[in-house]
């Protein structure tokens, strides 16, 4: 198990730069979907930055400005085809001093007053910067990088059904495999959190799974499904409170050779090898994913994902 954590030297553990209070207005971007791109950020700035607008393959989601009345500038960055933002960096004090990024290309962009304030900079290994969180009041006043495993980037989607709210099933669906349906079991019940999904693999394949829950006071599970061959081991994902699965990165082709889970606190978990083809999925905004069906043989043989409300 991995927990994103964005490499910031100014050595705090905050994961965003500037301060949070005292903002007359934010943008929560973080619901942005797997999949798309920022292709263009139009910055204002005068001694600081003043505010920001981020656009998604060509669509705006909306100016953010602060209330400062000094002489602004403004700046329309497009991005080359492709590249994506692998690290932010600046100044930061009660608002943002100084903004600028890295692209993948080496491309670097700064804005604002590279002297006044302490130095902060954020960047995951393997990951790139989706889209920010960010608010402003005078000035702006904070940003927030969110971050995303550079593997989505090339996965194919994983089709979802709105009306089941289930995934397109992966792997081979043969006539021999032992069926298991936690999502049967999951559907019924009432004021549920998943509490712990342990994945069942030896390194190379995926071997089983075995779901958690947090029911009225207790825990319960639908049971645990594996296979029982020699050489595999269990590796798990406990979720705090508040946390649940967003998105997934599942290996397939005849049968299931990696799983990674993706949570809304920056952990992970990732099981199994390299084999098969990547489907990335992302829960719909509003949702978490909460439970599989499945085929066993001597590997996991097939999967399917099923998705819930957050509650």
């Amino acid at each position: 198990m991995q927990q994103i954590k964005p490499q910031n030297n100014n050595n705090t553990s905050k994961s965003y730069a500037g301060i949070k209070d005292f903002c007359s207005s934010t943008k929560d971007l973080s619901t942005i979907l797997k999949g798309k791109l920022i292709t263009k950020i139009k910055v204002i700035w005068s001694d600081c930055l003043v505010g920001l607008e981020i656009f998604f393959h060509g669509d705006s989601t909306g100016i953010l400005k602060g209330t400062s009345e000094k002489k602004t500038f403004e700046e329309n960055f497009d991005f080359p085809g492709g590249e994506y933002i692998t690290q932010i960096f600046g100044r930061q004090g009660t608002h943002i001093n100084c903004f600028g990024f890295k692209l993948s290309n080496g491309l670097i962009k700064t804005w604002g007053n590279p002297i006044e304030g302490e130095p902060f900079c954020f960047s995951v290994e393997g990951f790139y910067i989706q889209t920010f969180n960010f608010g402003v009041g005078e000035n702006l006043n904070f940003i927030e990088p969110i971050f995303m495993d550079t593997k989505f980037l090339y996965a194919k989607d994983l089709p979802f059904n709105q009306e089941t709210k289930t995934t397109e099933s992966l792997g081979n669906h043969i006539t021999r495999a032992k069926d298991f349906d936690d999502i049967q079991w999951i559907k019924d019940k009432m004021n549920y959190s998943l509490n712990e999904i342990k994945i069942f693999h030896n390194g190379k394949y995926c071997h089983g799974i075995h779901t958690i829950y947090n029911m009225d006071g207790a825990t319960n599970s639908p049971g645990c499904h594996y296979c029982k061959v020699m050489g595999i081991k269990a590796d798990s994902l406990k979720l705090m409170e508040g946390e649940c699965v967003t998105s997934c990165i599942i290996r397939a082709g005849n049968i299931i050779d990696q799983i990674g889970l993706y949570t809304n606190r920056g952990r992970n978990l990732i099981c199994g090898g390299e084999g098969g083809v990547a489907y990335g999925f992302v829960a719909p905004p509003g949702m978490q994913i909460v439970a599989f069906r499945g085929k066993l043989c001597n590997e996991l043989g097939a999967l399917e994902i099923y998705c819930d409300e957050i509650y």
